[in-house]
């Protein structure tokens, strides 16, 4: 016989953050180390901007903006853009914690310990105090902020004449959300900086044409849940393949791979390591995997020869615009290597690039910070560096998982009320026992046992893409959609299985 008594209660049954609530205590969000700045304390960050705003490069008479989603609480990056005679002049600007926040002094090693912040629509966790994150290094509109700004020279074939990293004074005249830069971007609303934002636009797809060559380009959609006025959490689908995801995206991946170079240039000569973001090849056993499904839906032989990005962007953007184009870039995602840092580098075959690192997010991710302090010569013990890898490395993954699992239990909550409605799932894995799918409103991954199919004798075809009846024919192949209906949900152990319909 076993005995237990209640400690303390968490949430209520109906209570809207319950969710949250679990999730936060799950990954033991409360207990990770914090330190809050009092009066004088700030009064003495205060300080650090003015004695650090003299002898700067001033760039706030250039045009800057920030473009970030509608409910950003912290603004790391900033752009302005300068037509040249040869080109472009892009200015990437990134908040400069490392004038803030000193290697080895308390609040540098609590923002190690906790690696990142982590963001929910009840509550965000900042990897610094928030007087640093959502104020003081937030590039926030019509304040004067201390920046780390890269200059990269760029002429009209889009190739790289120059570039240079310099600590600058900015004042972010607009803060735009991803929708209002589609907006203008498509001609339905009119803006002063118009003609900035064309001029990204044009810039960035030009940068990404050429990425292209080498790196690949999966689709990038992403599914949060919004509250409605009866606090129902409700799903919906952000596209990131707007032109607006793609300004912020192709400069930000820019900035990372010449801060890359950067620290390769720097080390060259004194053998020191560096931090990088390395993503590797897939194995062969994953290789074998996106060639079967190449061949599937290209209806040809399996190519024996070395998987290309090239290869794979001809054939995701076949498909471009439809669901499938998201489930297969899910597949093909989940059989690539997961990308690491590291104090060497290997590049990222993702990408495409021969080096990579995280420059762009200082106030969220504390491996930038540690790349900032080696752009600027000023990181001193790099005897330290492995270590603090660790924790990048564990914080990533940490910040990942409590993501998902947030999104996964929301998703469930919403698939509950839809348990007597018809739904469509995409068939994304076939084992004998059963059949894996993606549930398209959520992207939920669901099973249905294939012992509940129409009887049949079911043979699994050799590729493990196709699941054939022996005597109806009926057939079941991974990429195919298909309408089903909730059998159960498991909201404990996060679990759901559907039925055909």
């Amino acid at each position: 016989t076993a005995y237990a008594k209640v400690l303390s209660i968490v949430s209520t049954k109906n209570d809207a953050n319950s969710d949250f609530l679990f999730i936060s205590g799950r990954y033991e969000l409360d207990k990770l180390p914090q330190i809050e700045i009092n009066d004088d304390e700030y009064a003495k960050y205060k300080s650090i901007f003015n004695e650090n705003s003299k002898n700067r490069v001033d760039l706030t008479g250039i045009p800057t903006i920030t473009i970030d989603p509608d409910n950003a609480r912290d603004f790391d990056d900033a752009l302005s853009i300068v037509e040249k005679k040869y080109g472009y002049d892009l200015y990437i600007h990134i908040a400069d914690v490392s004038t803030y926040v000193k290697e080895g002094d308390p609040i540098d090693i609590c923002a190690k310990e906790r690696a990142n912040s982590y963001y929910f629509p009840e509550k965000v966790f900042h990897m610094l105090p928030e007087i640093l994150s959502t104020d003081l290094c937030s590039l926030v509109p019509n304040k004067d902020r201390l920046a780390l700004t890269l200059k990269v020279e760029i002429d009209a074939n889009c190739s790289i004449v120059n570039y240079a990293f310099f600590e600058s004074i900015i004042n972010s005249d607009k803060r735009f959300t991803y929708t209002e830069v589609s907006s203008i971007l498509k001609k339905l609303n009119s803006n002063s900086f118009e003609d900035s934002l064309n001029m990204l636009n044009e810039l960035t797809s030009a940068l990404k044409i050429k990425r292209l060559n080498d790196g690949l380009s999966f689709a990038h959609h992403e599914v949060i849940f919004t509250k409605d006025r009866k606090n129902n959490y409700n799903p919906l689908t952000i596209k990131k393949d707007e032109d607006s995801h793609k300004i912020v995206e192709e400069c930000m991946l820019l900035a990372n791979k010449i801060a890359a170079k950067e620290i390769v240039d720097l080390n060259k000569d004194s053998n020191r390591s560096g931090l990088f973001r390395n993503h590797d090849i897939p194995d062969q056993k994953n290789e074998d995997y996106i060639k079967d499904i190449i061949a599937k839906f290209s209806r040809a032989k399996p190519d024996t020869r070395r998987l290309t990005t090239k290869s794979i962007n001809e054939f995701l953007n076949y498909y471009h615009g439809t669901d499938l184009y998201n489930i297969i870039s899910m597949l093909f995602i989940r059989k690539m290597q997961k990308a690491f840092y590291s104090t060497y580098s290997i590049g990222h075959y993702g990408l495409g690039f021969d080096e990579y690192t995280h420059f762009t997010s200082p106030i969220r991710r504390y491996s930038d910070l540690i790349v900032h302090r080696i752009i600027k010569k000023r990181f001193r013990n790099f005897n330290t560096l492995s270590d603090s890898i660790i924790f990048c490395n564990s914080g990533e993954l940490k910040a990942k998982q409590a993501s998902r699992d947030y999104t996964k239990i929301k998703s469930l909550r919403w698939l509950k009320k839809q348990e007597n409605k018809i739904l469509h799932g995409i068939i994304t894995n076939i084992k004998p026992s059963q059949i894996t799918l993606c549930e398209i409103s959520t992207e939920t991954t669901g099973y249905i046992e294939t012992r509940t199919l129409p009887r049949d004798r079911y043979n699994l075809s050799s590729n493990k893409l196709t699941l054939l009846g022996k005597f109806s024919n009926n057939r079941y192949d991974v990429g195919k959609k298909i309408d089903i209906k909730i059998a159960k949900i498991d909201l404990l152990n996060q679990h759901v299985t559907f039925t055909l319909q």
